[in-house]
């Protein structure tokens, strides 16, 4: 309904467009969106991974100064980047994140008048119209001393962007971080009565596993946790990449937080 007062009321159906998914926005001939301002995306992919494909791409749009255009039958050519975003999902884990991302302003709907049709028939015939749409636009103005000042809005840290990252995580981040939250109260009494797997002593000390009983234990923790496996070798290279090493001793190879 947000989108629809914007897209409508706010800008106009002329600076605006409404998408389903991202398929149409990243494909090679997209001359239909260069004179846009607002982009509505409805329903994103229901997974992660769909939008994981897309993701580099869209990261350009949305940070580049400039967007290659290609309308059909014509060569390609460069335009200002002048592309705003409105993605709407139902499924948390349609976006992908990524843990220092700064592109995104992640909000989730209150569901306090869900399905309450008095409440919806109220608003819509209060606010959803023109005169309102030119009030809102009038105190969006008011609140910038200049255009300039928009493109300095930080977009802050809210409890769906923190979910969301969570749920982009790998299969192996999100083991490391439950390997380390699991084992870290146990390093220096030694107690590991109560834990999936414990560590070994190294000369190094610290967290400390073998390499083959991690491994399994990973695997393990995908079964109960619905994740997806990865073979030994990229688990090596995911482990690696998230702060941990391997060594190999006299009884075999050992995986090691960093400290």
């Amino acid at each position: 309904m947000f989108a629809s007062f914007i897209s409508e009321f706010v800008l106009g159906n002329h600076l605006s467009r409404t998408l389903t998914g991202l398929d149409s926005l990243l494909a090679e001939n997209n001359f239909s969106f260069v004179d846009r301002r607002l982009l509505v995306v409805n329903e994103m992919s229901a997974s992660g991974s769909g939008f994981r494909n897309s993701f580099d791409k869209l990261k350009g749009y949305i940070t580049d100064r400039e967007v290659t255009v290609k309308k059909l039958y014509l060569d390609t050519f460069k335009a200002k980047q002048s592309w705003e975003f409105l993605m709407i999902s139902n499924h948390l884990n349609s976006i992908y994140l990524e843990e220092q991302d700064r592109r995104y302003l992640c909000l989730q709907v209150s569901e306090k008048y869900l399905n309450d049709r008095i409440f919806f028939k109220d608003f819509m015939t209060k606010f959803l119209n023109a005169e309102f749409g030119n009030v809102f636009y009038t105190y969006l103005l008011s609140q910038l001393d200049s255009a300039d000042d928009f493109m300095g809005v930080k977009c802050p840290s809210t409890k769906a962007k923190s979910e969301l990252i969570n749920l982009s995580m790998s299969s192996t981040a999100s083991f490391a971080n439950w390997l380390v939250s699991e084992n870290i109260d146990n390093v220096n009494s030694g107690d590991y009565h109560d834990v999936s797997i414990a560590p070994v002593k190294t000369r190094a000390g610290g967290l400390s596993f073998k390499s083959s009983d991690l491994y399994k234990c990973f695997c393990d923790w995908c079964g109960d946790n619905n994740e997806v496996k990865v073979s030994a070798k990229k688990f090596k290279y995911n482990m690696i990449s998230n702060g941990f090493e391997f060594k190999r001793y006299e009884f075999g190879i050992v995986c090691s937080k960093i400290a």
